[in-house]
């Protein structure tokens, strides 16, 4: 049996028309960028992460930048990452930490 390494379509069938309707009011408004999504998502995720903030960014690789950014994590420090993760948490991690190497997770082996 095979397992699907990422199904982003089941979570898209699952949430269709709530989508499809958030993607009709920005394609008709034009406001690609900033706009009342944005807005509208900045002011509610808060009450659903138990939050007291949120901000809005491009992209995960643009947040995973902010956080380590934020946490002073950089020049200097080293990191481990999984090889089998997702390509944007490893390209974030290799542009901002010169030490960074991927590694093997598993189980170790008694001797």
């Amino acid at each position: 049996m095979r397992a699907p390494f990422l199904d982003v379509g089941s979570g898209y069938r699952e949430l269709r028309q709530e989508l499809d309707e958030a993607i009709v009011r920005v394609m008709a408004s034009g406001h690609y960028i900033l706009g009342r999504e944005r807005d509208a998502f900045e002011d509610e995720l808060p009450y659903f992460a138990g939050t007291r903030y949120c901000v809005g960014v491009a992209n995960g690789l643009d947040a995973l930048t902010l956080i380590l950014r934020d946490r002073d994590i950089g020049v200097g420090c080293e990191a481990l990452v999984p090889v089998h993760t997702f390509v944007a948490v490893r390209g974030c991690l290799f542009v901002h930490i010169p030490k960074c190497a991927g590694t093997s997770i598993g189980r170790r082996q008694s001797r």
